[in-house]
Order: C-alpha cells, then structure tokens, then sequence
C-alpha cells in the first residue's frame, strides 16, 4: 500500500503527485522512485526533525535498512519542484 502524498512548496514549485511512484511503501530494505523529473536530492525526515541524506545505490534503490522503524517524511529535491510523502520503515 502507498500513503496519500502531500505537495510543498519550499523556493521551488511544488511537484503533482501523479508524476511520482514511491515503492514499496511501507519499506522494508530499499524503496525506489519512478518519476521523469532528474532527482537532485532525497532525504527522510524523522519525527524529532532530524534529517536523513539518502543516495540512490544502483540497482538496489535507496537503502534504509540502517534507520529504525517508523513513520518518515520524504523529501525529493528536483529541477522543477520539491515532492513530500510519508513512507513507513517496517
């Protein structure tokens, strides 16, 4: 199952969630973005604000196995907008 996203607006224009796929969601190991947009920067927020970097590992996805489990706000930085969507680590 996916969670409803919600679109910011943070300096840039904020991105539709129809041209984003976050999966899978909730996320065990890995999650992968589909999305035409050239991702920049994507990051987790925890819910004390602290700010998680994450980096796309080839053919894994974006790797979370090292942070607890919980409910994380996700962040995706691109050319034309930022994106925001809640994602559960199991």
């Amino acid at each position: 199952t996916e969670t409803d996203p919600v679109a910011v607006t943070v300096g840039l224009e904020s991105i539709s969630q129809s041209e984003f796929n976050i999966y899978p969601n909730p996320v065990l190991d890995a999650f992968n973005i589909k999305t035409e947009q050239e991702i920049i920067h994507v990051a987790l927020v925890d819910a004390t604000g602290r700010t998680i970097i994450l980096e796309n590992k080839t053919g894994v996805g974006y790797d979370v196995s090292s942070i607890s489990s919980g409910l994380y706000t996700l962040i995706v930085t691109t050319n034309s907008g930022v994106f925001q969507s809640k994602i559960t680590r199991m």
